[in-house]
C-alpha cells in the first residue's frame, strides 16, 4: 500500500480522505497493525487506482486460490464491488462457522491397528493401520493334520 501512496504522492491523511476512512485507521494499515475490512477495501482500491480484486488479495481478505471457489462468480472481475463484498462476507461467515464447528466436534474414535473383515466384502481380512493397507489374510479355517 505504501508503494501506491508514494507513487500517487499521497500520505495517510489523503488516502483516508479519498477512501472515506479515518487517518488513524489508515496509519494502522500502513504500520501492519490492522488490515482493511472487506467493506472499506473497494473505496481504498478506488482511491489507490487498483482493481478491487488486487486490493482484496493484498489485504489478505482473499487469496488467489479463493478465486476458484464455487460460490464466487466464475470471473470475479465481472462483479460489482457490492456483490464482491457481499460474497466475500458470506464466505468469511461460512469459514468462521465451519472453524467453530470443527473446534467443538470431538475427535473421531480411533480404531486400533489390527486385522479386520475386508471392507470390500471379500472372504479375507485386511490390515488396518489408521488406513486400509494392501496386506490381506485368508479367513479360511486352518487345517491341522
Amino acid at each position: 500500500m505504501r508503494e501506491h501512496l508514494e507513487r500517487l504522492g499521497f500520505d495517510s491523511a489523503e488516502l483516508s480522505r479519498q477512501a472515506n476512512g479515518s487517518a488513524a485507521t489508515v496509519s494502522r494499515w500502513l504500520n501492519d497493525d490492522a488490515q482493511p475490512s472487506v467493506k472499506v477495501i473497494p473505496s481504498t482500491a478506488q482511491a489507490l487506482g487498483v482493481p478491487t480484486i488486487d486490493a482484496m488479495i493484498a489485504a489478505e481478505a482473499l487469496t488467489p486460490d479463493d478465486l476458484g471457489v464455487n460460490h464466487l462468480a466464475s470471473d470475479p472481475a465481472l462483479l460489482c464491488n457490492e456483490d464482491l463484498v457481499r460474497q466475500l462476507e458470506e464466505r468469511l461467515r461460512l469459514a468462521a462457522t465451519s472453524a467453530a464447528a470443527a473446534e467443538l466436534s470431538p475427535p473421531p474414535p480411533s480404531v486400533p491397528a489390527g486385522w479386520y473383515s475386508d471392507p470390500a466384502g471379500l472372504p479375507t481380512q485386511r490390515y488396518w493401520d489408521g488406513f486400509w493397507t494392501e496386506h490381506t489374510a485368508s479367513t479360511a479355517p486352518w487345517r491341522v493334520s
